[in-house]
């Protein structure tokens, strides 16, 4: 949770436990400190060339700032990673699955906040809530979300595990699992087709998973889009 003067942080100071946005009760009230988020939106005017109230001040050394403002843009990750690292760990489910959530988020960022990320230990407690919650549920989510984004999501959480060899293995004899890729790639927008495609490049490491990929009829699929 990120602090914002006067907002947030008055907020539980006066013993409140409901976020001030939603009215949802909270279970946990510990922030990112403002600072780092503020690091990061000046980091990210200054790379993008957007004028940022007091962060060049007189200097006129432009480069020089961009590069002292990068490194403290990467310092203030490394702290998000650590922070969300220890939600995923420490906190109960709910909590662990908004820290999913965010990482989910963070790692679509950059390469740099993905590598953040493994340096922070995410894949371990990542690995032992899929394995606790089964690949089952996630797979269900794929075929049946009510929504687009929840079907996008559940083929990128399939191409994050894909990165590991057992789990290629594992995704792969999911009897349902290929072909509900391949009809997201089918009937999916923009996105969803993205994630389900380089989801299956993922599995196509697993050589059993060859014949998998063929029978669910991903090849006529890709030539007939071809065509058009």
């Amino acid at each position: 949770m990120v602090s914002f003067p006067g907002t947030s942080s008055g907020w539980f100071k006066a013993e409140n436990r409901t976020c001030p946005k939603t009215d949802q009760r909270l279970l946990c009230t510990d922030f990112v400190p403002n600072s780092a988020l503020k690091q990061l939106i000046k980091g990210f005017c200054l790379e993008k060339g957007i004028h940022f109230a007091d962060s060049i001040g007189r200097s006129r050394d432009v480069t020089k700032a961009v590069v002292t403002c990068s490194k403290v843009s990467q310092q203030a990750v490394r702290l998000l990673a650590n922070f969300l690292i220890g939600r995923l760990v420490g906190c109960n489910n709910q909590e662990q699955n908004r820290a999913a959530y965010e990482i989910h988020l963070l790692t679509k960022t950059s390469i740099f906040n993905r590598s953040c990320l493994v340096e922070a230990g995410a894949i371990p407690p990542l690995k032992i809530i899929v394995e606790n919650v089964g690949l089952i549920l996630i797979l269900d989510v794929l075929k049946c979300g009510l929504k687009v984004e929840a079907r996008q999501h559940a083929a990128g959480a399939f191409f994050y595990l894909a990165s590991i060899e057992e789990y290629q293995q594992l995704i792969g004899e999911i009897p349902d699992a290929i072909p509900s890729l391949v009809e997201l790639h089918r009937d999916g927008t923009n996105r969803g087709r993205k994630n389900a495609l380089v989801t299956i490049f993922g599995l196509l490491l697993c050589l059993e998973n060859h014949k998998r990929v063929f029978a669910a009829g991903l090849v006529p699929l890709l030539k007939q889009e071809q065509r058009q």
